[in-house]
């Protein structure tokens, strides 16, 4: 079955564009959403749980505390901090 074609005025070049940047936010997302995950628990199926009804915009701040329980104030907390900007 065919599907119908959508007409729009959007030109090509700016929906390249728009593509790019909803495939860096999808990997960054999941990129987080692994972070917190692994911070939660070794279990993936459970930081897969926990991250699931998580909006993206609460990801970081998570990742920051988890990370502080576990490891504290060291250097590397700057590193994941500057990333995170």
């Amino acid at each position: 079955m065919d599907r119908p074609s959508i007409t729009h005025s959007v030109p090509q070049a700016v929906l390249t564009k728009l593509g790019d940047v909803l495939a860096t936010y999808a990997l960054v997302e999941q990129s987080l959403k692994h972070l917190v995950g692994a911070l939660v628990s070794a279990d993936d199926h459970i930081g897969a749980v926990v991250t699931a009804e998580v909006p993206t915009k609460v990801l970081p701040m998570m990742a920051r505390s988890l990370y502080k329980v576990h490891f504290g104030e060291d250097d590397q907390l700057s590193n994941l901090l500057a990333l995170m900007k």
